[in-house]
């Protein structure tokens, strides 16, 4: 999958966390390993990273983050073997915001940081169709979770998290829609 700079930057613009900016003032710092492969550069100011870090490893990038005051703020891109793996945002080195995780079919996994903890809707994709849709609340299982057959898009199972623990009804379908099982639990102990 080939995601361009500009469309990463074009997506992360209307969320304020990209900026346009000057480097101009700012350092420019390159670390290179024994046998002369860049392995590290960054703009820095006073001694601390502002602006633009990229990380490679045999000179293939590897991960692109943004500094503001030495901490990650902005969006960070991970790649493996040069591909563009994960894209996310930071603040004040905590992850914040949009989460997009890829693979050759596009994208995978589909989620939100606050804070560092994960919150709100996360989807799970497979070759582009949907597996799984689950709600978080920092960082725990908290609302209606729904697994779909791989194909279809039927459901597979459903019910609810409570702090990480099924709670209430859940659910079992077979293909074509059928109920095969209800089971009812409570904090996570199956009821019957």
């Amino acid at each position: 999958m080939n995601i361009t700079k500009e469309q990463i930057v074009d997506f992360y613009k209307p969320c304020g966390a990209v900026k346009e900016s000057d480097q101009s003032d700012l350092d420019y710092n390159e670390i290179r390993d024994k046998e002369g492969n860049l392995v590290q550069r960054y703009y820095s100011k006073a001694g601390e990273k502002e602006g633009e870090e990229t990380l490679y490893e045999k000179s293939v990038i590897t991960r692109r983050t943004n500094y503001s005051g030495n901490k990650m703020n902005g969006p960070m891109e991970i790649y493996e073997s040069g591909n563009l793996l994960m894209i996310t945002n930071y603040k004040d080195d905590l992850m914040h915001g949009p989460v997009y995780v890829f693979d050759a079919n596009g994208i995978s996994n589909k989620g939100n940081y606050k804070n560092g903890e994960k919150s709100g809707l996360f989807l799970v994709f497979e070759k582009g169709e949907l597996l799984k849709q689950e709600i978080f609340q920092k960082n725990k299982l908290n609302g209606f979770s729904v697994t779909f057959y791989p194909k279809t898009g039927s459901i597979m199972e459903s019910g609810m998290y409570l702090e990480d623990l099924k709670d209430g009804q859940w659910t079992v379908y077979d293909p074509e829609g059928k109920i095969i099982k209800k089971t009812y639990f409570e904090s996570g102990v199956e009821m019957g």
